[in-house]
């Protein structure tokens, strides 16, 4: 297909016009056109004011026909690549508005890990995934880092929506029969982790690592999330945790490790030589009174940075939108210094491609076509000035129009194309009844 006169995000994130040829999951070609904009707008002179027919006539939902799958006219529309969501646990859905009051550890140890226990099946990460799935591309995401168990389950449950995902695998969880299974897949690129160091025994952190090489794969970690977490090691241990993950060659740059939020200049050098990618989760972070990372001091040391919406269990919403806004907002908090728009955008995009390894993340030829459709007449665009620092800080979640991707259509009109959403939300609530949530709610209020 041919998408015609569309203003898109380059690599560089300047605005270029052009004509996109999409063909099997790629951007095969970009035509550049004229730099004169075309940004529709309504002229409200005497002569064309809101009562005139002209104004009648505007189409305040642009005239795109998204049926015709040969041409997409792109003339109301921003292009942006989609967003790669880079650390979640989608699966935990249902533990949203759970023991909202309590600090990480107590959070985890009292009441996470007791309710997945009682909790956690099949249905339970399936249906809890596809309602994660679901947000996510509405709100612009077109790639998750996810971290669950079974992840064969929900994974499938994300192809389903049209979802790609990179799902985590523990060293106990038939790993390398995953691998193996989907190695190939279109949309389901497996991954490997290790949990944290307070929760996963030396020997499985270094077997990931090892895994994670042959078969040069993707690996996840919680990393120095709390501030307790690195002082309990030393005080165990006798050595900072970054230093000794290096020395058993845990660190390398197919490794993303989430949170960072106490990583010294010591640990942002030794990071920054191995590629380690760090994915950056603003808001779980003051949820649950981890800390603020020192987002600006990691990107000075060299420090490849993302970005994450943890779970809903602990956020509690999972929108890389708002992750964006409230990012740059606390590193000028943390540092005093501005960060530019673009960088938090990166943060969001392209930064994902190093530790991901897919071409993905950017608008540039022979990359795959995992792109969002930002309507220009939506209120959160005007003035339409500068697209990039409209879409970091004014949540532009209802102007995210069309979704699209490894090139097909999964998204047209805020209106999801591979599921019947009121068909899924019925059979949802069903489920939602069977486990007696509020039971347990009730125990923690």
């Amino acid at each position: 297909m041919i998408i015609k006169n569309i203003e898109f995000i380059s690599e560089n994130g300047e605005l270029k016009r052009a004509d996109i040829t999409i063909k099997n999951s790629i951007i095969s070609k970009i035509e550049f056109l004229s730099e004169n904009r075309n940004t529709p707008y309504i002229d409200f002179d005497s002569n064309n004011d809101l009562n005139s027919e002209n104004s009648k006539s505007f189409d305040y939902n642009s005239s795109l026909n998204t049926e015709n799958s040969d041409v997409f006219d792109g003339s109301n529309f921003y292009l942006s690549a989609g967003l790669v969501n880079t650390h979640t646990h989608l699966s935990m859905s249902f533990l949203k508005g759970i023991a909202d009051h309590l600090p990480l550890l107590e959070w985890l140890q009292k009441v996470i890990f007791p309710v997945e226990g009682k909790y956690v099946s099949s249905d339970f990460v399936y249906f809890g995934s596809v309602m994660g799935a679901i947000e996510q591309i509405k709100t612009g995401v077109t790639s998750v880092v996810d971290m669950y168990y079974m992840a064969e389950n929900y994974s499938e449950g994300l192809k389903k929506i049209g979802l790609r995902s990179f799902p985590g695998v523990g060293h106990r969880d038939g790993a390398i029969e995953f691998i193996e299974k989907y190695k190939n897949d279109p949309l389901i690129h497996p991954t490997l982790f290790a949990h944290a160091i307070y929760t996963t025994p030396v020997s499985s952190i270094e077997w990931v690592a090892q895994q994670s090489k042959k078969y040069n794969i993707p690996y996840q970690f919680h990393l120095l999330e709390g501030e307790s977490e690195g002082v309990i090691f030393k005080n165990e241990k006798g050595v900072e945790l970054v230093p000794f993950l290096e020395s058993i060659g845990f660190l390398s740059e197919r490794l993303i490790a989430a949170h960072g939020v106490w990583i010294n200049d010591s640990d942002a050098d030794i990071l920054a030589k191995h590629g380690v990618t760090i994915a950056h989760n603003p808001h779980s972070n003051l949820k649950l009174n981890s800390g603020i990372m020192p987002l600006k001091n990691l990107q000075n040391h060299g420090v490849n940075v993302t970005l994450g919406s943890d779970g809903s269990a602990s956020n509690n919403h999972i929108s890389m939108l708002l992750e964006m806004d409230l990012a740059a907002k606390l590193s000028y908090y943390k540092s005093g210094e501005p960060i530019h728009p673009k960088e938090i955008y990166f943060m969001a995009t392209k930064n994902a491609q190093k530790s991901l390894k897919k071409q993905f993340g950017v608008i540039k030829e022979g990359v795959l076509a995992d792109l969002i459709f930002i309507n220009k007449n939506h209120y959160s665009m005007i003035p339409n000035i500068d697209p990039i620092s409209h879409i970091v800080f004014s949540n532009p979640e209802e102007a995210i129009q069309h979704v699209m991707i490894n090139g097909e259509w999964v998204m047209k009109n805020r209106k999801l194309t591979k599921i019947d959403e009121e068909l899924f939300y019925k059979e949802l609530q069903k489920y939602i009844k069977t486990l007696h949530l509020e039971e347990f709610y009730e125990k923690t209020k």
